[in-house]
């Protein structure tokens, strides 16, 4: 098989190619000389001349090459030929796209003097060692970045990102744009006297305050929205209000002159705080079923809200409209569920999906400069939905669940928006699929992961804590010699021998499986008589 070689040849400085024989004629000479002892592999030398006279191996901004690279797209050539390595390029990682690009359209790479060839074993494991230096050269050029975006932030140096409402930037600083700077004001006093973010929401949505706009660089415009609850939470919680800048988790003095004064901020941060236990620890918590309109079985039907009382408690579902209507030939393969279980399953995963930066990058449209204020978004809106469940409805369109697997269904569009992201190029649908199973315990169904593991991490049961401590304790009194057989001891506790028997086995169960117990974080199929 006939294969077309590329000679391409540079040189970094003008100097002596004015004479009749320079540095790239003898580089394409040595090349052709090599094309020719390849001649039995079907090599044929192309005449085309890819010369770089006085150009720098730093950089790929050549024209011989970017006619090489040219012609190489177009299927023109099988085989790029070298005098050296360092002919083609300087940099490593440079060289490593030039590899990719080579590999993507089948063109083999040969060095003549350092034996460095790509249709061999060994060429290939040598470019795997440069690829491999490549890498850790753009690592260590990652990890200087970020030394100096901190080293930068702890001066108190704005570093970038969406400018936030109240200022803006001149000459790569934040200064304070009147306007916007009394609105932030205004936010800040309504929040204090309103007492939560909700009341404060319809108070501003009354007073008619929008999100600041934006345009990005590619000319697209965003914002000039009503502020979010979300985006409420962010600008009371945003230290840069008080003159800070924050990294990660610290925050430092800034270059910027403050909007809100230290005594506002504290007692705004304290409200927050208090609210915000308030709703960890069900204060206020009325069970609203927050999946009503999303929910749907996997035949299409609605899954509508129902509860069932017993012995005093009350357990709450979400039933098939099918069944609701007595036509359960139409309900899906899981025609009911427990709602405690399901909402707080969904509840966990959007976190998940907006927690984790690498896998949110990859569901959105984004500049990359703008990752940092994506992720700070993100994680207010987590932190959002975490405190107000029923906010999920903001990207999440539809859940179905089966008795199989649960798929969430989140557009693409919401989540931009609610992000306060320009919208997606081409709007999409994020499918999250987990597989589950339902199992009963303690007279109700759990619902479970694959893994066997319930949702619910407070999946405590009273019974098997108080059979494992009973265990335990007559285990001890038998040991101390308080009582001197087991019939004894059953006879003082008024019960069959058989079950102090069954109880004692507890006593030795592995220390980790008393901890998941304790915890509550055992399979919620286990039972006494499975331990037994």
């Amino acid at each position: 098989m006939k294969k077309l070689c590329a000679i391409y040849t540079r040189k970094s400085h003008a100097e002596g190619l004015d004479q009749e024989f320079n540095s790239l004629d003898a580089q394409r000479e040595a090349s052709e000389a090599f094309i020719k002892s390849q001649q039995h592999e079907g090599w044929i030398c192309d005449k085309t001349r890819y010369d770089d006279g006085a150009y720098s191996g730093g950089n790929i901004e050549r024209p011989a090459l970017t006619q090489l690279l040219d012609d190489i797209t177009d299927g023109k050539i099988q085989v790029v030929v070298v005098y050296k390595v360092d002919r083609l390029t300087r940099n490593l990682a440079d060289f490593a796209k030039l590899i990719e690009l080579f590999d993507k359209h089948e063109v083999s790479f040969v060095s003549v003097t350092q034996q460095f060839n790509t249709t061999s074993s060994m060429g290939r494991l040598t470019l795997n060692v440069l690829l491999s230096f490549a890498q850790f050269e753009r690592e260590i050029t990652s990890e200087r970045i970020r030394d100096k975006f901190k080293a930068s932030k702890e001066k108190g140096m704005w570093m970038g990102g969406y400018v936030p409402l109240g200022y803006e930037v001149e000459e790569r600083k934040l200064i304070i744009n009147p306007v916007e700077a009394e609105t932030i004001k205004y936010i800040f006093e309504q929040y204090l006297s309103l007492g939560n973010v909700r009341k404060l929401k319809i108070n501003i949505d009354d007073k008619h305050i929008v999100s600041k706009v934006r345009i990005s660089s590619k000319g697209i415009k965003s914002g000039g929205k009503p502020i979010s609850r979300g985006n409420l939470y962010k600008i009371l919680g945003n230290p840069i209000y008080k003159g800070d800048i924050r990294h990660k988790d610290k925050t430092y003095l800034g270059q910027h002159k403050a909007i809100i004064d230290e005594d506002t901020w504290l007692r705004v941060q304290a409200l927050l705080q208090t609210n915000n236990d308030s709703a960890k620890f069900g204060l206020r918590a009325k069970q609203p079923s927050i999946l009503a309109g999303i929910l749907h079985d996997d035949r299409g039907n609605a899954m509508s809200p129902s509860h069932a009382v017993k012995n005093g408690k009350r357990y709450r579902y979400y039933t098939s409209q099918a069944l609701v209507k007595q036509q359960s030939k139409k309900a899906g393969s899981l025609s009911r569920i427990p709602a405690g279980e399901v909402e707080n399953f969904v509840c966990l995963k959007i976190q998940e999906l907006l927690l984790n930066e690498a896998g949110l990058c990859n569901h959105i449209d984004h500049v990359p400069h703008e990752t940092e204020h994506l992720i700070q978004q993100a994680k207010a809106l987590a932190t959002d939905i975490s405190n107000t469940p029923s906010l999920l409805k903001k990207i999440v369109t539809k859940v179905t669940p089966t008795n199989k697997d649960i798929t969430i269904f989140i557009s693409q569009a919401l989540l931009h928006k609610a992000l306060d992201l320009p919208p997606p190029q081409n709007e999409a649908t994020i499918e999250l699929t987990e597989k589950i199973k339902l199992k009963r315990c303690q007279g109700e169904n759990k619902l479970c992961l694959e893994n066997g593991k319930s949702t619910n991490e407070e999946n405590i049961n009273t019974v098997l804590i108080k059979a494992v401590s009973r265990g335990h304790v007559w285990n001890q009194m038998l040991i101390d010699g308080k009582v001197k057989t087991i019939k004894a001891l059953a006879e003082q506790e008024n019960i069959s021998p058989r079950y102090v028997r069954r109880l004692l086995s507890l006593a030795f169960l592995p220390a980790r499986l008393i901890e998941d117990i304790l915890a509550g974080k055992q399979d919620p199929n286990l039972c006494i008589d499975s331990l037994c």
